[in-house]
């Protein structure tokens, strides 16, 4: 399975683990099977409910079977029928008899004769949405994977002229999907799958304080009141206090000789402040971009501050040796992980695991000039602009 393939299954769940504080009522749901009367052997569902991952098996008889239990919203599950066992390849993964799909409270019924993946699902509307959507999103699908392709093919022969071309399909292609997103949530204020792609977007990328906060305003007092609504509503207005104009929230961190570094001691001058994961995806990127900001500024009055996100003292101090990155090192052991806890650091910065790499441009008085500058071959011309 590709690293896009794994993160996109991966994301729903992130999005729970990280959003999913506080105690929600619980609703029950019945989920009734009705496949070829030929049909036997199990099924397996999973679902997330709040911060846990819920597995649960059921006996095909006479192609019927069913589950109950209870849920805290509508969430996204995968049913599975006689699941292999053990580890699977990805392939082995599409070949099963499955089906991904939206388990609401109340009752749901699946109907087919030709097994789970090419079942009908029916349930209180969570379902119906989840299709459009999937439909909606298909085409952009194909066409971004199709992209990939290519950009993998073309960096291995080495044509850059053919990659760059692919990178800027594939960006504009991004931003057309977003955009019909946006339009499905719109006209969707009361569905629980249009926020849980919100949610998703607002968990493994950095929040746009504008756009998001304005997409939240369109739905349902009942979605923003429910435990998640809320959650994300917080992250929202924490995001708000990170934009330009308000104060860093300081910090205490170890350097690589095991010194405390505070952020609020480098005041007087400029800081580039710089997360990054050893599991992020974009850590290589923000790596060179890095490097070069480096060679190309030459002012003594810049800083640059990464604070890098690892499970382990050496394996930090090993990437830094061999990425030779500038600046100063601090590590927040364990800030961050894939059960959703976070360090008193990361909270202060909303970060999540699919949030890194970013970066904040601070003043000399400690004040947010900027967020997210881009890591590209620009980050040294974009950030002297700021900067008198």
């Amino acid at each position: 399975m590709t690293q896009y393939r794994l993160f996109r299954r991966m994301a729903p769940g992130i999005a729970l683990l990280v959003l999913s504080a506080g105690v929600n009522a619980q609703e029950h749901f019945v989920l009734q099977g009705r496949l070829a009367a030929d049909s036997n052997g199990t099924v397996r569902l999973t679902y997330y409910k709040g911060r846990r991952l819920v597995t649960d098996s059921a006996k095909v008889t006479a192609g019927r079977f069913s589950f109950a239990g209870t849920l805290e919203a509508p969430c996204e599950a995968t049913l599975v029928r006689n699941p292999a066992q053990g580890r699977i390849s990805y392939e082995q993964y599409i070949q099963q008899d499955a089906q991904e799909f939206y388990l609401a409270p109340g009752d749901n019924i699946l109907e087919s004769s030709a097994g789970v993946k090419k079942a009908t699902i029916s349930n209180n509307g969570a379902q119906a949405d989840y299709l459009a959507l999937k439909l909606l999103r298909a085409g952009f699908d194909e066409k971004m994977e199709a992209a990939r392709v290519a950009g993998q093919q073309a960096f291995e022969a080495k044509n850059d002229s053919a990659l760059q071309r692919i990178k800027a399909v594939i960006k504009t292609c991004e931003q057309e999907k977003e955009k019909a997103e946006d339009e499905f949530i719109q006209q969707h204020p009361d569905s629980d799958v249009a926020f849980d792609m919100l949610q998703v977007r607002c968990t493994v990328r950095p929040v746009n304080t504008t756009a998001d906060a304005a997409l939240y305003a369109v739905f349902s007092k009942r979605i923003q009141q429910s435990v998640k609504g809320k959650a994300l509503g917080a992250l929202l207005q924490q995001a708000q206090l990170l934009s330009a104009g308000h104060t860093a929230p300081d910090f205490t961190l170890l350097d690589t000789t095991g010194q405390p570094v505070t952020l609020s001691s480098l005041r007087g001058k400029y800081v580039l402040l710089c997360f990054w994961h050893a599991q992020s995806m974009g850590t290589s990127a923000y790596a060179e971009a890095i490097k070069l900001l480096h060679k190309q500024h030459q002012r003594q009055d810049l800083l640059i501050l990464s604070v890098g996100y690892v499970s382990d003292w050496e394996m930090w101090t090993g990437m830094l040796q061999r990425q030779q990155l500038p600046g100063i090192h601090v590590v927040d052991l364990n800030g961050v992980d894939m059960k959703g806890n976070q360090s008193e650091t990361a909270k202060a910065y909303g970060l999540t695991i699919g949030s890194f790499p970013q970066c904040f441009l601070l003043d000399k008085n400690g004040t947010i000039l900027a967020r997210h500058p881009a890591f590209n071959n620009q980050l040294a011309a974009n950030i002297l602009k700021l900067i008198p």
